[in-house]
């Protein structure tokens, strides 16, 4: 009974939430953290090599502020271009559609 109930208002605020934002936010936000942690994974390397490049420094953290710079760009790409497709959607009138799927 007690699971019953936290399942309901789990379920309940998600989908409320998926209606607010609506399916192509909700799909691009769950996209980008995937997206984010493999392209951090696999591009870090290249952004501290960037960064020591161009400040000259050789920090002891730098894997790290590395890794989390280049997490947080992919992810606000991926925001940026999904608010761009739902402005789409808005212009051809299926802004409804997209939230009805996002419950």
């Amino acid at each position: 009974m007690v699971f019953d109930i936290i399942f309901l208002v789990i379920f309940c605020w998600a989908a409320y939430r998926g209606f607010t934002k609506g399916f192509i936010l909700q799909v691009a936000m769950l996209g980008a953290l995937f997206l984010g942690i493999w392209g951090a994974i696999k591009f870090s390397g290249y952004t501290s090599a960037l960064i020591m490049e161009k400040l000259q420094t050789n920090v002891e953290y730098l894997p790290v502020i590395s890794f989390a710079l280049t997490f947080i760009v992919i992810v606000i790409g991926i925001h940026f271009l999904a608010k761009l497709v739902e402005k789409l959607l808005e212009a051809i009138a299926l802004s409804f559609v997209n939230r009805l799927l996002g419950v």
